[in-house]
C-alpha cells in the first residue's frame, strides 16, 4: 500500500470542498430561478385578481429576495476561496484561507446577518475539520 502525504491529502479534501461549494452554489442557482418564477406568477396573479392578492406578491418577492441573498453570498465564499488557488488548483496558503473565511463569518455575525454568517460556518467548519483531520500536530 503507497503511502500518501498528509499534504496531498489535505489538498484532495480541501480541493473536494471546493467542488462541493461549486455544487451547492449552482443548486442554490436552480431555486433562485425557480423563486423568479413564482415571483413572475405571484405578479401575474396579483394583476388578474384587480390587485387583490397582494400577500402572495410580497411573500414570492421576499423568497425571491433571500435566495438571491444566499446565491451572492456563495458566489463571495468561492471568489474568496478562489483568490487562494493556485495554477496547480491547490491552497498553499489554507491557514489564512480558513482565518479569513472565519473572520467574514464573525463579521457577518457582528452586523446581525445570521443567515449568512450561518452559510459561511458550514464552509469555515468543513475546511477546519479538514485542515484538522490532515494536520501533522
Amino acid at each position: 500500500m503507497a503511502l500518501i502525504p498528509k499534504e496531498t491529502e489535505l489538498q484532495e479534501g480541501l480541493t473536494t470542498i471546493f467542488e462541493d461549494l461549486l455544487l451547492k452554489k449552482e443548486g442554490v442557482k436552480k431555486e433562485l430561478i425557480r423563486t423568479r418564477k413564482d415571483f413572475n406568477i405571484a405578479c401575474d396573479q396579483h394583476i388578474k385578481s384587480g390587485f387583490q392578492s397582494e400577500q402572495d406578491w410580497v411573500n414570492a418577492n421576499a423568497s425571491h429576495q433571500n435566495k438571491f441573498i444566499e446565491y451572492e453570498m456563495y458566489c463571495h465564499i468561492i471568489d474568496i476561496i478562489t483568490d487562494f488557488k493556485d495554477i496547480h488548483g491547490q491552497f498553499p496558503e489554507y491557514m489564512e484561507m480558513h482565518r479569513t473565511l472565519s473572520q467574514i463569518m464573525i463579521k457577518l455575525a457582528q452586523d446581525e446577518k445570521y443567515e449568512l454568517a450561518a452559510i459561511a460556518k458550514l464552509w469555515v467548519d468543513r475546511i477546519e475539520s479538514t485542515i484538522q483531520e490532515h494536520s501533522y500536530c
